[in-house]
This record gives C-alpha cells, structure tokens and sequence, in this order.
C-alpha cells in the first residue's frame, strides 16, 4: 500500500543512495530512476516519495551525514532540529 501523499529532494552520496533502498521498494524505485548524474564530489540528487514530514525525518536521520534533504523547507527544518536536540544531549 502505497503511503506517500509528497515528494522530498534530496542530495546523496553513494553510500546514501544505497541506504535508500533500505526505506522501501517504492523509495529505491523513484531514487534510481530520478538520480541525477553524479557532482564532482560523487553525490546524486533524487526525489523519493515521502509519507509526512516526521516520518521522512525519521527514516532520513538513518542514513546520518550520506544524506541531506533539499526540499521542502519543512523537512529541512524537521532534519536540523532533531540533529541540533541529538547533538545537545551529546554536548554535555
């Protein structure tokens, strides 16, 4: 059953473009067959299917620093505010 109701751009290095297959079939087909040429440093950009913003967020922090959400501006936000209360709790 497919959930997603949005799109999220994203850029992703190698490693991340294969930790989107571990989000589903549905994110692993539109990741490959949206996957741009890769940038001088080897990172692709792709549009993957996303359910809600706190759902990608959640799904996105798995793949760490291989990946980084272009689009929407709401997931951007959602992405930075979860790694800054992270980063706080590891501050200390």
């Amino acid at each position: 059953k497919e959930l997603a109701v949005d799109t999220a751009q994203l850029r992703v290095s190698a490693a991340g473009l294969q930790g989107l297959r571990e989000l589903g079939a549905a994110v692993a087909r539109a990741a490959q067959a949206s996957a741009s040429e890769p940038d001088e440093a080897g990172w692709r950009r792709v549009t993957i299917p996303i359910e809600s913003i706190a759902h990608a967020a959640s799904q996105l922090l798995r793949l760490g620093a291989q990946a980084e959400a272009l689009k929407p501006a709401a997931l951007r936000r959602e992405l930075r505010e979860r790694a800054s209360a992270v980063a706080a709790l590891y501050a200390q």
